[in-house]
């Protein structure tokens, strides 16, 4: 069978590789599994990974060569939660980052623990699963996927050349950056300014009491989505309470209220919807606002469309 992507599933022993494996329909994607640990020798600290189904241990740049001798397109490093991190997952996911291959990691088991990643892998996308009920995964798979096409796109492109499996010295807090020439930024602003007929986007608004906020933005930070705009407003509602102003006495029938605005796919409005409905309460209103967005233009890169949003 011919794979058009190849990714590595990777991570300490039962933090959930298996259970992801099982949840994705990988398609023409291949997939392999590898386990790693940490032993020292002479005073030095070594790293070893073994695949699904082998006995013998192998190098990081050993697991990275497929039996074709290609490499992976991605990787999904699979952390659990419950238990924390360590220097092992730490000192791992630098080494992939040092690669420049595309990567995300599962913040696996948010039911037993949800431990903040963001502050150990600030140059990593990290995605909130529960594996074992299928949720985050294929959201972060899709991300995943998107990183490798980007990926490829610059590596296909006439001024980017492949990238070496060999490690390079690089700092884990630089960030790519994306440099477009005066053409390039002219051009891409016009097209900027030309209507889409792109639909595939909307926006959803809901409103609820303010102490209610956390809890919602927990339960859609747990399901993947972390892009959201959070404004005060007022709720007109059938309300008995009356303020004195300029010595005249008024009905007042606004009650505060928090309103939650994202920018998403159309597709993704089930899992949302889902999410919500797992923590309803009568401090949540009884509607979810969702409309049509035309375009979406991120102004740092000029991206449209999904790409903008992703």
């Amino acid at each position: 069978m011919g794979y058009k992507t190849n990714i590595l599933i990777m991570g300490p022993s039962n933090s959930g590789k298996d259970t992801v494996e099982n949840c994705i329909e990988w398609g023409e994607t291949r997939v392999i599994i590898a386990s790693y640990a940490s032993v020292v020798l002479n005073n030095k600290k070594n790293y070893l990974f073994m695949l699904k189904g082998e006995d013998n241990y192998k190098s990081f740049d050993e697991i990275l060569e497929f039996e074709d001798g290609q490499g992976p397109d991605g990787i999904i490093v699979v952390l659990d939660s419950s238990k924390g991190l360590n220097e092992n997952d730490v000192d791992v996911v630098g080494m992939i980052i040092s690669k420049e291959i595309p990567h995300v990691i599962f913040a696996n088991k948010q039911d037993i623990g949800n431990q903040n990643l963001n502050t150990h892998f600030k140059n990593s996308l990290i995605v909130p699963t529960i594996a074992n009920e299928g949720i985050g995964v294929s959201d972060g798979f899709k991300l995943l996927l998107k990183s490798v096409k980007s990926d490829k796109k610059l590596i296909n492109s006439p001024s980017k050349s492949k990238p070496s499996l060999e490690f390079k010295e690089k700092s884990r807090m630089e960030e790519p950056s994306r440099i477009f020439s005066d053409k390039d930024t002219v051009a891409k602003m016009k097209d900027a300014l030309k209507p889409s007929d792109n639909h595939d986007i909307c926006r959803l608004k809901m409103s609820m009491h303010p102490v209610e906020l956390e809890n919602v933005m927990e339960v859609l930070e747990n399901n993947g989505f972390a892009n959201m705009t959070v404004l005060k407003n007022k709720l007109v509602q059938d309300a008995n309470s009356k303020e004195i102003y300029r010595g005249y006495m008024h009905d007042t029938q606004m009650k505060m209220r928090t309103k939650l605005i994202m920018t998403i796919r159309r597709d993704e409005v089930p899992y949302i919807i889902n999410a919500i409905e797992s923590i309803k309460t009568y401090d949540i209103d009884d509607y979810i606002n969702i409309t049509p967005v035309e375009d979406v233009i991120r102004v740092r890169t000029l991206e449209r469309g999904l790409d903008a949003i992703d």
